[in-house]
């Protein structure tokens, strides 16, 4: 018997440009701590916020040291604590 296939992962290339909020998504402390402790987004942040806010999974793309572990782990903490 065949095995099943695993469904395919959706494909979605970020846009070059962040989102004019890109912590919109997110609960309102979890806003007003990252603008008071770290102030604005990296540009990675600012792309990957809003899609991880929905869950999804990605795969970001930058150079070290550009806030891609903070932004996977902002997306987790804010959804453990107010979702």
């Amino acid at each position: 018997m065949p095995r099943p296939r695993a469904p395919r992962a959706r494909e979605t290339e970020a846009s070059s440009e962040a989102p004019s909020d890109p912590l919109g998504a997110f609960h309102e402390a979890t806003r007003r701590w990252f603008a008071s402790t770290l102030g604005a987004p990296t540009p990675i942040q600012a792309r990957a916020f809003p899609v991880l806010a929905t869950h999804a999974s990605a795969l970001l793309l930058a150079p070290t040291g550009s806030g891609k572990p903070l932004a996977a782990f902002l997306a987790a903490l804010d959804h453990l604590m107010f979702r």
